[in-house]
C-alpha cells in the first residue's frame, strides 16, 4: 500500500473513532436523561401508593417545582391528575393512574435496554477500528 493512500486509511479511522465517540457521548446523555425520568416515575408511583394511605384533610406539602412547596390539606386521596402530553391533565382513580405510569415506566425501561444495547454495540465497533487503526499505524512505521 502506498504511504498517501496509508495515510488516507490511517486519518478515514480516526475520524470514524471521533464520530463514534460522540455517538456514545450523545447515547451516554440519553441514558442519563432517561433514567432521571425513570426515578422520577417511581417516585411518582410510590407517591400515589402512600396517597391511598393518607386521610383527608391531612396536610401535606404539594410541590410548586424547581424544589418548592406548599403545605396544603389533602382533598381527595382517591383521584389524581395524569399528564397525557401536550399540557392536557386528565383527572384518573388512583389505580389507574399507577396503571398508566407502571406502563410508562416499562416502556422507558425497554428505551434504557436498546440504548445500552447499541451503546455496546457502538463500543465494539470502536474498538475494532482502534484495532485497525494500531496496526495500520504500525504499518505505517515499518514501511521505509
Amino acid at each position: 500500500m502506498s504511504g498517501k493512500k496509508l495515510d488516507e486509511e490511517i486519518q478515514e479511522k480516526y475520524i470514524n473513532i471521533q464520530i463514534i465517540r460522540q455517538q456514545l457521548n450523545t447515547f451516554v446523555q440519553e441514558k442519563v436523561m432517561l433514567e432521571k425520568k425513570m426515578q422520577e416515575m417511581n417516585m411518582s408511583l410510590e407517591s400515589i401508593h402512600e396517597l391511598k394511605k393518607a386521610k383527608k384533610g391531612s396536610k401535606m406539602w404539594a410541590p410548586l417545582g424547581s424544589g418548592s412547596f406548599v403545605s396544603s390539606d389533602l382533598k381527595d386521596n382517591a383521584n389524581v391528575l395524569v399528564s397525557v402530553g401536550m399540557g392536557v391533565m386528565v383527572k384518573k382513580n388512583n389505580d389507574e393512574a399507577v396503571e398508566i405510569l407502571s406502563s410508562r415506566l416499562e416502556d422507558m425501561k425497554k428505551l434504557d435496554a436498546e440504548i445500552l444495547k447499541q451503546m455496546i454495540q457502538i463500543s465494539q465497533y470502536a474498538e475494532k477500528l482502534e484495532e485497525e487503526l494500531q496496526k495500520l499505524a504500525e504499518k505505517q512505521e515499518n514501511e521505509p
